[in-house]
């Protein structure tokens, strides 16, 4: 098994990661949120970078949730061939359906203010970039597929995904993928996504993960096994 981490690693934003996994004969290869680089022309830079692999080759994408960070380039990603399904929580699709056009939307405007201020001789430097558009955005949503809290899919022959709750915001989940190789024991990857903290009002507690063989964490507060 191959884990790249493309975002989210010496910084907060920018969540995703790539697995890759010879299961049944074949390489399969799946991501773990696709987010968007947040803050400053740098974030800017990292959004507009291509994937080492076309797009097309991933099977499937495991969003743990809502959060632009999260999964805000996901139209990108399915404008540029992503054509596979994105497995989310029924919370979270419903979160995405206002999260995602709004994206879109909002870099539209940026787009228009800057040519209109540019042209009247009112803007310095590069204009901004739409890095996908309404109907990009349309797309993605349509790839989504609803796991809901603690139920087990299998994704392909020797895969399989469970989510459970992560306390953070609505829908938001810890993926729990059990993975099992050719010719190699099961592996347990969990992927925290952002953990909320015990004890709060409006949210439960974060779930608690039995033991894995193999923890991937990515979170903000720190998870407990």
């Amino acid at each position: 098994m191959k884990i790249q981490f493309l975002g989210a690693a010496g910084e907060v934003t920018g969540s995703r990661h790539s697995v890759e996994a010879l299961v049944g004969g074949r390489e399969i290869r799946f991501m773990v949120d696709f987010g968007m680089f947040q803050g400053g022309r740098e974030a800017t830079a990292k959004n507009l970078e291509p994937l080492p692999f076309p797009p097309k080759e991933i099977d499937f994408v495991v969003l743990t949730h809502a959060h632009i960070d999260h999964s805000g380039l996901l139209p990108r990603l399915c404008a540029q061939g992503f054509s596979g399904p994105i497995y989310c929580t029924d919370a979270t699709f419903e979160l995405l359906k206002i999260m995602l056009p709004d994206s879109a939307h909002l870099q539209r405007s940026d787009v228009e203010r800057a040519e209109r201020r540019k042209k009247a001789g009112k803007w310095r430097g590069e204009l901004p970039v739409a890095l996908y558009s309404m109907e990009e955005a349309e797309l993605a949503l349509g790839q989504c597929e609803i796991l809901p809290y603690g139920k087990t899919l299998e994704l392909g022959q020797g895969i399989h995904l469970e989510f459970q709750n992560a306390g953070h915001i609505l829908g938001s989940a810890i993926a729990v993928i059990d993975v099992t190789e050719d010719h190699a024991k099961k592996k347990r990857c969990v992927f925290s996504g952002d953990i909320g903290m015990k004890g709060k009002l409006l949210m439960p507690d974060p779930s608690r993960i039995e033991q894995a063989d193999v923890v991937v964490v990515e979170s903000e507060v720190a998870p407990f096994l």
